[in-house]
């Protein structure tokens, strides 16, 4: 996998040093860097990944992307499982995992067999997030086809963490998972914004509910119930202006 076809220079451009930050800065300096500063300045709910983890169950990284959380997971976790459908960060991706690490250019989704991604294409090159299985067919594209597989269709031991980030296809992933859910019971973090799934109360919180599963957000530094969260008040950016509270799009699901 060799990523996606240059179509002008400053797609050259970008390309090259998106390989000169992430694979010929020395020790994986900025791929570790990077993660660190996203945690810090941009996603507190990182912070609590290490008691999310199981230091004795397997970890998955649905929709890696270029690492954030996959670097996190390494450390807290005796093996990842991560999965990556865009060809462009996968590309880089590759090179700076750890060990301990398994990448697999796939999507996770609740059916098996091969999915068309839609990767948007802007005026600073391709993008490594906005990228999606559901997304539309607007402006400037390439369709990739990739394999997609159900979790539950996936041999991959005890599982104690899954963390989904997908652009609005995380429902799917989730029904694709259901059986490994109901049997492993692992902790989960998952990304749900009304932007992607256009709906007030989302489905996913609905479906997680049933399957035994408290949810909760992290608000002024407090873990705090699902059932205070609307995304009038933490999505809403005119809402978030007056209130000062941050934008909240990660959510954390307990089982019972």
């Amino acid at each position: 996998m060799n990523g996606l076809p240059n179509r002008n220079f400053r797609d050259i451009v970008n390309s090259l040093r998106m390989d000169f930050k992430f694979r010929y800065v020395p020790f994986r300096g900025y791929y570790r860097y990077r993660s660190y500063k996203y945690r810090t300045r941009k996603s507190p709910e990182m912070g609590l990944l290490q008691f999310l983890c199981s230091g004795t169950k397997a970890s998955v990284d649905v929709g890696a992307n270029l690492g954030l959380y996959t670097y996190y997971l390494s450390r807290y976790s005796p093996v990842v499982y991560a999965f990556e459908p865009n060809p462009y960060p996968f590309r880089i991706l590759k090179h700076v995992i750890d060990k301990n690490v398994k990448l697999e250019h796939a999507a996770l989704t609740e059916t098996s067999g091969e999915v068309e991604l839609i990767v948007p294409h802007h005026r600073k090159g391709w993008s490594s997030n906005g990228a999606g299985l559901d997304r539309e067919k607007e402006g400037d594209f390439v369709v990739v086809k990739v394999p997609g597989h159900r979790l539950d269709d996936l041999d991959l031991g005890d599982i104690g963490f899954i963390k989904i980030d997908t652009e609005g296809h995380e429902m799917a992933v989730l029904k694709g998972a259901q059986k490994t859910l109901e049997t492993h019971r692992p902790n989960l973090f998952v990304e749900i914004e009304e932007l992607h799934l256009n709906e007030k109360d989302p489905e996913i919180m609905r479906y997680l509910k049933d399957l035994n599963y408290d949810g909760f957000f992290l608000m002024d530094g407090v873990l705090t119930s699902i059932a205070k969260f609307s995304t009038e008040q933490f999505q809403d950016k005119d809402t978030l202006a007056q209130s000062g509270h941050r934008y909240i799009k990660d959510f954390i699901f307990m089982p019972r």
